[in-house]
Protein backbone atom coordinates (compact mmCIF):
# COMPACT_ATOMS: atom_id res chain seq x y z
CA UNK A 1 0.00 0.00 0.00
CA UNK A 2 1.43 3.42 -0.75
CA UNK A 3 0.17 6.38 0.85
CA UNK A 4 0.16 10.03 -0.75
CA UNK A 5 1.92 12.47 1.68
CA UNK A 6 2.43 15.66 -0.28
CA UNK A 7 2.08 16.17 -4.33
CA UNK A 8 -0.05 14.65 -6.80
CA UNK A 9 0.55 12.09 -9.55
CA UNK A 10 -0.72 8.71 -10.65
CA UNK A 11 0.28 4.74 -10.94
CA UNK A 12 -0.41 2.25 -13.18
CA UNK A 13 0.06 -1.21 -12.72
CA UNK A 14 -0.38 -4.68 -15.03
CA UNK A 15 -0.20 -7.83 -14.92
CA UNK A 16 3.51 -8.91 -16.16
CA UNK A 17 2.04 -11.39 -17.93
CA UNK A 18 0.76 -9.42 -20.62
CA UNK A 19 4.16 -7.90 -21.43
CA UNK A 20 5.73 -4.67 -20.85
CA UNK A 21 4.18 -2.92 -23.19
CA UNK A 22 0.41 -2.94 -22.73
CA UNK A 23 -0.52 0.04 -24.51
CA UNK A 24 1.50 -0.68 -28.04
CA UNK A 25 0.37 -4.31 -27.77
CA UNK A 26 -3.23 -3.49 -27.79
CA UNK A 27 -3.73 -4.79 -24.17
CA UNK A 28 -4.34 -1.73 -22.24
CA UNK A 29 -7.95 -2.67 -20.99
CA UNK A 30 -5.84 -5.21 -18.40
CA UNK A 31 -4.22 -1.73 -17.09
CA UNK A 32 -5.35 -0.11 -14.05
CA UNK A 33 -4.27 3.38 -13.48
CA UNK A 34 -4.73 5.03 -9.89
CA UNK A 35 -4.19 8.70 -8.95
CA UNK A 36 -2.38 10.16 -6.40
CA UNK A 37 -3.77 12.95 -3.82
CA UNK A 38 -2.78 14.10 -0.38
CA UNK A 39 -3.34 11.10 2.30
CA UNK A 40 -5.07 8.76 -0.74
CA UNK A 41 -4.06 4.87 -0.80
CA UNK A 42 -3.38 2.96 -3.37
CA UNK A 43 -2.27 -0.30 -4.15
CA UNK A 44 0.66 -0.85 -6.36
CA UNK A 45 0.58 -4.66 -7.04
CA UNK A 46 -2.45 -6.23 -6.51
CA UNK A 47 -3.54 -9.52 -7.01
CA UNK A 48 0.07 -11.60 -5.64
CA UNK A 49 2.25 -8.60 -6.59
CA UNK A 50 3.15 -10.35 -10.12
CA UNK A 51 2.34 -7.09 -11.76
CA UNK A 52 4.71 -4.31 -13.17
CA UNK A 53 4.12 -0.51 -12.02
CA UNK A 54 5.30 2.88 -12.58
CA UNK A 55 4.18 6.01 -10.33
CA UNK A 56 4.45 9.29 -12.09
CA UNK A 57 4.54 12.64 -9.83
CA UNK A 58 2.53 15.46 -11.66
CA UNK A 59 2.54 18.37 -9.46
CA UNK A 60 4.77 21.29 -9.03
CA UNK A 61 5.72 20.19 -5.33
CA UNK A 62 7.25 16.65 -4.63
CA UNK A 63 5.38 13.41 -4.56
CA UNK A 64 6.14 12.26 -1.35
CA UNK A 65 4.79 8.27 -0.55
CA UNK A 66 4.96 6.10 2.24
CA UNK A 67 4.95 2.55 1.39
CA UNK A 68 3.69 -0.18 3.91
CA UNK A 69 4.31 -3.59 3.21
CA UNK A 70 1.87 -5.22 5.77
CA UNK A 71 3.25 -7.84 8.37
CA UNK A 72 5.57 -9.38 5.63
CA UNK A 73 8.92 -7.84 3.94
CA UNK A 74 8.62 -5.96 1.04
CA UNK A 75 8.69 -8.46 -1.93
CA UNK A 76 8.77 -12.07 0.23
CA UNK A 77 5.55 -14.58 1.23
CA UNK A 78 7.32 -15.13 4.50
CA UNK A 79 8.68 -12.66 7.03
CA UNK A 80 12.34 -12.40 6.88
CA UNK A 81 15.19 -13.37 9.37
CA UNK A 82 17.29 -10.32 11.02
CA UNK A 83 20.38 -9.59 9.19
CA UNK A 84 19.41 -11.34 6.17
CA UNK A 85 20.30 -10.53 2.81
CA UNK A 86 18.16 -9.28 0.33
CA UNK A 87 17.74 -8.16 -2.97
CA UNK A 88 14.81 -5.36 -4.44
CA UNK A 89 14.23 -7.05 -7.87
CA UNK A 90 12.16 -3.94 -8.27
CA UNK A 91 15.10 -1.79 -8.64
CA UNK A 92 17.01 -3.73 -11.05
CA UNK A 93 16.33 -3.77 -15.04
CA UNK A 94 15.19 -6.75 -16.49
CA UNK A 95 17.72 -6.47 -19.08
CA UNK A 96 19.99 -7.61 -15.48
CA UNK A 97 17.41 -9.46 -13.98
CA UNK A 98 15.10 -8.03 -12.17
CA UNK A 99 11.81 -6.38 -12.68
CA UNK A 100 12.39 -2.66 -13.42
CA UNK A 101 11.27 -1.90 -16.96
CA UNK A 102 13.92 0.93 -17.94
CA UNK A 103 12.66 4.19 -19.54
CA UNK A 104 14.06 2.65 -23.08
CA UNK A 105 12.28 0.07 -23.18
CA UNK A 106 9.15 1.24 -21.71
CA UNK A 107 5.73 1.33 -23.24
CA UNK A 108 5.94 4.76 -25.56
CA UNK A 109 2.04 5.56 -24.63
CA UNK A 110 3.72 6.18 -20.77
CA UNK A 111 6.05 8.94 -21.59
CA UNK A 112 3.48 10.53 -23.76
CA UNK A 113 0.92 11.12 -21.85
CA UNK A 114 3.29 11.61 -18.51
CA UNK A 115 4.64 14.76 -21.01
CA UNK A 116 1.36 15.43 -21.74
CA UNK A 117 0.28 15.79 -18.32
CA UNK A 118 3.13 17.53 -16.93
CA UNK A 119 2.10 20.16 -19.39
CA UNK A 120 -1.11 20.64 -18.64
CA UNK A 121 -0.43 21.34 -14.88
CA UNK A 122 2.22 23.68 -15.96
CA UNK A 123 5.49 21.94 -15.13
CA UNK A 124 8.21 21.12 -17.06
CA UNK A 125 9.47 17.42 -17.38
CA UNK A 126 13.22 17.16 -15.95
CA UNK A 127 13.82 14.18 -18.03
CA UNK A 128 16.62 13.61 -19.27
CA UNK A 129 16.20 12.36 -22.94
CA UNK A 130 19.37 10.35 -23.12
CA UNK A 131 16.83 8.03 -20.28
CA UNK A 132 15.19 7.04 -23.22
CA UNK A 133 17.70 5.45 -25.34
CA UNK A 134 19.61 2.29 -25.05
CA UNK A 135 22.80 3.11 -23.43
CA UNK A 136 25.86 1.61 -25.30
CA UNK A 137 27.34 -1.92 -23.49
CA UNK A 138 30.05 -1.00 -20.54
Amino acid sequence: MLVCIKGKGYTYTWPRAIGMTPWKDGKSDQVYRQDYEPVGLVTAAPYGGDWFHAHFGTSKEPLRLIGWYGPNNHRKDKAGVPGEKDTDEGAIDVTEGGTAIPYWLEDPFLRKEYEETLRNEGVTSRMNESLYHQSAPA
